[in-house]
């Protein structure tokens, strides 16, 4: 059960980052 946490925060943090840097070149561009 404690690895489930972790998976969905590493998976949030992953999809936070992706949006994060689409959101920036969106910006940029």
């Amino acid at each position: 059960m404690p690895e489930l946490p972790n998976l969905f925060c590493g998976f949030f943090e992953g999809l936070r980052g992706m949006i994060c840097i689409v959101v920036k070149l969106t910006l940029c561009y």
